[in-house]
C-alpha cells in the first residue's frame, strides 16, 4: 500500500472505523502511516458515537494524538449524549485531551441532560478536574426531573429561561422540580 497517498490512508482509516470495521485493519493502516490527527476526528467521533471503546483507544494512541484539533472534545460530547460513562471516563482521564476543558464538558453536559442521562450528568459534575462545566447552562436542556435536581445540586441557578423551556416543551416533572427548588430558595416574606 505504499502508493497510497496521506490523504488516501486518512481516508481509509475513516472508511474503516466508519463501517466499524476489525480493529486489526485500524492497526495495518494507523502501521502504514494514518494519523489520527485533526481530519480524523471525524474517525474518532464516529468510533465514540458507536460506543466502540478499544476502536476510540486505538485511535488515540501515538505520538499524533496530542496534536489533534479536536481529539475528544465532539467525541466527549456524543459519548455523553449516549450515556457512555465509560468512553466518558476513557476521553476525560487521558492528559493530552483537550475534552477535559470546562467548556468542552459544558457541551457534554448540555447533551447528556437533554438526553435524560442522570449517572453521565453527575460524572461530569464530579470529573476529575478542578475546573467544573457550569450547570446552570445545562439547567434549560434537562429532560427529566432527576437530572434537573443533580444540576441545582451542584450549583445550577434556576433562571426563567429554564423554566420556559420545561413549560414550552412540556416537561412537567422538570417544571415541577424547577418550581419546587425556586420556592425553596425564596425568602418567605410576612405582610
Amino acid at each position: 500500500m505504499e502508493w497510497l497517498s496521506q490523504s488516501e490512508l486518512n481516508d481509509a482509516l475513516i472508511i474503516v472505523v466508519k463501517v466499524n470495521g476489525p480493529l486489526k485493519n485500524v492497526k495495518e493502516l494507523r502501521a502504514l502511516g494514518a494519523r489520527a490527527c485533526a481530519f480524523n476526528s471525524l474517525a474518532l467521533a464516529i468510533a465514540a458515537q458507536r460506543g466502540n471503546l478499544g476502536m476510540v483507544r486505538l485511535l488515540t494512541r501515538g505520538p499524533d494524538a496530542a496534536r489533534a484539533n479536536d481529539n475528544g472534545s465532539h467525541a466527549l460530547t456524543l459519548a455523553a449524549e449516549r450515556g457512555d460513562l465509560a468512553m466518558m471516563k476513557f476521553l476525560r482521564t487521558r492528559p493530552e485531551n483537550p475534552a477535559r476543558a470546562c467548556d468542552n464538558d459544558s457541551v457534554a453536559l448540555c447533551f447528556a441532560a437533554k438526553e435524560g442521562h442522570a449517572a453521565a450528568v453527575e460524572a461530569l459534575l464530579k470529573g476529575p478536574d478542578a475546573a467544573r462545566p457550569r450547570a446552570t447552562d445545562s439547567l434549560a436542556w434537562a429532560a427529566t426531573a432527576k437530572v434537573a435536581r443533580i444540576l441545582i445540586e451542584h450549583g445550577a441557578v434556576i433562571t426563567q429561561n429554564a423554566i420556559d423551556v420545561a413549560r414550552r416543551d412540556g416537561c412537567l416533572d422538570v417544571l415541577a422540580a424547577l418550581t419546587a427548588a425556586s420556592a425553596a430558595t425564596q425568602p418567605v416574606s410576612h405582610p
